[in-house]
């Protein structure tokens, strides 16, 4: 038979917001700004910089 567990796994809001913005930090660090060109088309796989309205945007999503 199968048996659901009591206590499921819950990840806060508040976890969300600790854990976002030194995630966004890195990957403003980590992604290369390196621009490339496909078909007449540039773009780069680095936005730019990480800031407070993106961590922001980000708490209100996961916030149901």
């Amino acid at each position: 038979m199968l048996k659901f567990p009591i206590d499921p796994f819950v990840i806060t809001v508040l976890f969300i917001q600790l854990i976002t913005l030194p995630m966004g930090k890195f990957l403003e660090w980590a992604l290369p700004r390196h621009r490339f060109s496909v078909f007449g088309y540039s773009f780069s796989l680095n936005p730019g910089p990480f800031n407070i309205k993106e961590h922001t945007l980000i708490a209100i999503m996961i916030n149901k």
